[in-house]
């Protein structure tokens, strides 16, 4: 139920086809539907499955990736041909900015941007000297060492007069204009006149953006929010120039009155840390004449005040830190040190604040009281390990996001100038010879190399996006790709931020090599630190920069890395990485092994020796005999988890390997249950909705758990159609009623009352061929009913002929021309890819999990959407054997038995691991 919007309606479909649509805000028009939905079950059904399939189809990853692919292509090649035409993208640090900022502001841009620090007294004749792209002026109280105290915010026309001035100038010779109030929303009206002149204003709190445009200058363009950041030059986790203190920091002010709230939480976060040690700095400290004093519980342990730089580097020098916040719910203004701090490797407490949760999750945890912060103080303070891996997570979101270069270059392309964001360095990989497991972690990797060079060939072809190539000259292929970073993998598995961490460090150190140290091998005090010398190659995997110039630093990262040693056998496509197995006794148990022949036999060309425990029944079978066959066996496989997989899990010896396949009924018993899952070394399901369920509902468990489709002779089905199959409907299997031959009955009435030439085939037992359909009175009843209704329907009553049960189902398909799944569930539904792989036309309804086994095109969410699709697809006899053609290649792709069986056997031996 989707209110009528526009992106909601296009989700919605046509007429609502895949959703109601209630008018917005309507309570009344929402119960009308919830009414409508509620009475009808049918509805409810059609219009889950049209969403399900529509979402499958249009709204998956795979498309919405190609989507995402195609839009960045179309803008690279847009941007290719304006650069060719001389509107080319630049780096930041080729624009030039006319600045004037306080001194943290000015510090944080100038490593950035080419700064020209602006004069009142002499802006025109540094503007003519040095003509600048952009003039960028922040809510400054000095400004521009003190030139500009009270000339920016708007006091009066006769102190505004030189910035005036000065934008008049830039609108005269078409240089943009930028405002940004870090004041906001406290200080709005002290600034808002300001900002009223310029084209395009920023604020530090986006609830202030309605209030600028409600009070817009004649020239104003955009206003938009733009947070704090941190400046990685100054801002990182390299030690400072302070000894480490293992003591919880403060550093800044204490308000009383002036922010009664603020003060109070900042009393409560402090009182928290004082069992931890406490270290205060006060911001006032320097000022004698300042009102503002920590109060008497907290003075003891106030360490003096600290200029800007000293802070910078007590905030590398103390595990965890303090923060609160003056504003708390904007989204986006809070703390300016709550960046710095993250940036340098400190773990930050923080007082509430909503903009914190929104930017960084929970990230960077916000604490309302003494004891919610006292638990995060000691659970870093008393666990170092934690503490490093927590401060990694927010350190690595402020590097990625939340960086000087990151606002400018969102503030400058607001203003229309074409600037390249920041980016991580291209880096190549090079390894010795490729492995499966190598593969998917490259292929996962947060930022993934440009380049891998495999010193040793593989066989076969590599099915990824990564660009492979083989070579045993590795810094030559680098530098012919024009790149400068080599990553060396570790001898232990690479976590995912593997080689972002290593690149990420380049922004705040040129390195020659960089590595990850031994975690407990080195102070834990901080998550970075330079050292003096690295092996150049860095063996112990870490990445190395060619052509660099000489006496650039070595450095080392301390991160708890993942410390499982990689498979390093290597991969070999199509077959398992283990080679050609041993040859096994494999015991086959089970009470129905019709879908089993084939594994049987695959078995048998390998070479193995396969024994035979037919049981009688879901539990019942000859326990002496099972004994006397388990005792002879290295693997045991029972085709269905029932009371045969229950017993083998209780009684096979610890060496022995135990496989276990389930189909269907399995969910709907007692054994899942009772079996002993600790004793099973692989779960097969034959389609991935079973597994979901298996997983839910039982407890199984997903890291033993491997889903293979049931197998079809293609070849042996694909043979010539007769003359008159193109209108014959077939379906295979009508007991139990959950098979829902009235459908098919349906759907065979809705045919014919288009094209009296289409007939229904029903392969398969009677109802009353089964002997416990007869403890069933309410099923027999449905089939009774059925055949009165084909009696005496004339649509029907010479229309549908049972075929009853054989084995010739390669020459019964000989005479199908479409095959139908009209069942309420399923697990696979064979004779979908039965008969797709004959050749006939595949129509499913689309119950659970059929969109997860088959192509959407088979499937249908309802009986007129199907019966309409097989009148399109038989409307001539051209149009339905193209489908039927694709139908079995399709078929033969995905269910050839000559590539699924070697694939159940590897799975059944244990020569596949899941991974792969």
């Amino acid at each position: 139920m989707l209110s009528d919007l526009g992106p909601l309606r296009e989700m919605a479909g046509a007429d609502g086809v895949r959703a109601r649509l209630f008018e917005p805000g309507n309570a009344i028009g929402l119960a009308d539907v919830l009414e409508d939905l509620l009475s009808d079950p049918q509805q409810r059904v059609e219009l889950g499955r049209r969403a399900r399939l529509w979402t499958i189809d249009e709204r998956d990853w795979k498309r919405i990736g190609a989507t995402a692919k195609d839009a960045a292509e179309k803008g690279k090649t847009n941007l290719y041909s304006q650069e060719s035409s001389g509107s080319k993208s630049v780096r930041l640090s080729e624009v030039r900015v006319g600045i004037i900022a306080d001194p943290f502001t000015t510090a944080g841009l100038e490593p950035e941007v080419d700064l020209v620090i602006l004069r009142p007294e002499t802006w025109k004749n540094q503007l003519e000297e040095t003509p600048v792209d952009v003039l960028f002026v922040e809510s400054a109280w000095e400004g521009n060492e003190g030139s500009w105290r009270g000339k920016v915010g708007y006091y009066d026309d006769e102190s505004f007069g030189n910035l005036r001035s000065l934008l008049e100038h830039c609108r005269r010779n078409h240089v943009p204009t930028i405002f940004w109030n870090k004041e906001d929303p406290v200080h709005f009206n002290r600034f808002r006149t300001t900002a009223a002149h310029f084209d395009h204003v920023f604020t530090s709190d986006d609830g202030s953006i309605s209030a600028y445009l409600s009070h817009a200058g004649d020239h104003l363009k955009s206003v938009a929010s733009l947070p704090f950041y941190a400046q990685p030059k100054i801002h990182n986790p390299l030690s400072g120039k302070r000894d480490y203190s293992h003591t919880v920091a403060y550093a800044g002010s204490y308000y009383g009155d002036r922010y009664k709230k603020r003060s109070k939480q900042l009393q409560q976060l402090l009182s928290a840390a004082i069992p931890y040690g406490l270290s205060i700095y006060d911001r006032q400290h320097l000022n004698p004449e300042s009102p503002y004093k920590f109060p008497a519980e907290l003075s003891p342990y106030v360490r003096g005040g600290l200029t800007y730089a000293e802070t910078v580097d007590a905030y590398k020098s103390h595990p965890v830190h303090i923060n609160v916040n003056s504003v708390e719910d904007s989204g986006t203004m809070f703390s300016r040190r709550l960046f710095e701090i993250a940036a340098c490797g400190g773990a930050v407490v923080s007082g509430p604040a909503f903009g914190i949760r929104k930017m960084f999750g929970g990230i960077i945890p916000t604490a309302e009281d003494k004891g919610t912060a006292s638990i995060l103080i000691q659970y870093w303070m008393e666990n170092e390990r934690a503490r490093n891996a927590d401060a990694w997570l927010a350190m690595r979101s402020i590097f990625r996001s939340h960086t000087a270069g990151h606002r400018l270059a969102y503030a400058l392309r607001t203003a229309g100038l074409r600037v390249l964001a920041p980016q991580l360095e291209a880096y190549a990989v090079a390894t010795k010879r490729m492995t499966a497991e190598t593969l998917h972690q490259l292929e996962n990797q947060s930022v993934r190399p440009a380049l891998v060079l495999v010193a040793e060939p593989w066989e076969g072809q590599l099915e990824t996006s990564l660009n492979i190539r083989v070579s045993d000259d590795h810094e030559g292929a680098v530098r012919e790709s024009n790149l400068s970073l080599v990553g060396v993998l570790p001898a232990s598995d690479l976590d995912r931020t593997f080689f972002e961490d290593l690149l990420t460090s380049r922004k705040y150190c040129e390195w020659q090599n960089v590595r990850y140290a031994p975690y407990d091998d080195v102070d834990t005090i901080a998550s970075l630190t330079e050292i003096d010398e690295i092996n150049l190659k860095c063996v112990g995997g870490g990445m190395y920069a060619l052509n660099q110039e000489s006496g650039k630093p070595s450095l080392q990262l301390i991160r708890a890395l993942t410390s499982k040693q990689r498979d390093d056998r290597p991969v070999t496509v199509g077959t398992t990485t283990s080679g050609r197995a041993v040859k096994k006794n494999v015991l086959v148990a089970g009470h129905d092994l019709k879908f089993a022949q084939g594994i049987i036999t695959e078995l048998e060309s390998q070479g193995h020796t396969v024994l035979i425990d037919r049981w009688q029944g879901h539990s019942e079978h000859d326990e002496e005999v099972s004994r006397r066959l388990l005792a002879e066996s290295d693997i045991i496989f029972c085709e269905w988890t029932l009371g045969n997989a229950v017993w083998y899990s209780r009684n096979k010896l610890p060496n022995q390997r135990l496989v276990t396949r389930l189909h269907l009924q399995e969910i709907n018993t007692k054994y899942l249950t009772q079996i002993a899952k600790s004793a099973v070394d692989r779960f097969i399901f034959v389609g991935q909705h079973i597994a979901d369920i298996a997983f839910r509902d039982f407890g199984l468990p997903v890291s033993k758990s491997a889903v293979v489709p049931n197998y079809v002779p293609v070849d042996r089905l694909r043979r010539d159609k007769t003359d008159d199959a193109r209108f014959n409907i077939g379906i295979v299997g009508t007991v139990p009623q959950r098979k829902r031959l009235d459908v098919a009955l349906d759907v065979l009435e809705m045919l014919r009352k288009q094209d009296g030439r289409y007939k229904l085939f029903v392969k398969g037992k009677n109802a009353t061929d089964y002997p416990w359909m007869k403890d069933r009175p309410e099923e027999m009843a449905f089939y009774e009913e059925q055949d009165r209704r084909i009696s005496a329907d004339p649509l029907l009553n010479d229309a549908v002929f049972f075929d009853g049960h054989g084995e010739d189902m390669d020459k019964w398909y000989e005479k199908i021309g479409t095959v139908l799944s009209v069942s309420d569930f399923e697990s696979f539904h064979l004779t979908i890819a039965d008969g797709a792989a004959s050749g006939a036309v595949p129509a499913t309804l689309a119950w659970d999990g059929a969109d997860q086994i088959y192509p959407s095109g088979w499937i249908h969410a309802s009986v007129p959407e199907m019966v309409e699709a097989i009148i399109s697809r038989t409307l001539t006899d051209e149009l339905w054997r193209q489908a039927g053609a694709a139908a079995s290649r399709q078929a033969e792709t995905s269910f050839d038995q000559r590539h699924v069986l070697p694939e159940l056997v590897s799975q059944i031996l244990g020569t596949k691991t899941n991974q792969e």
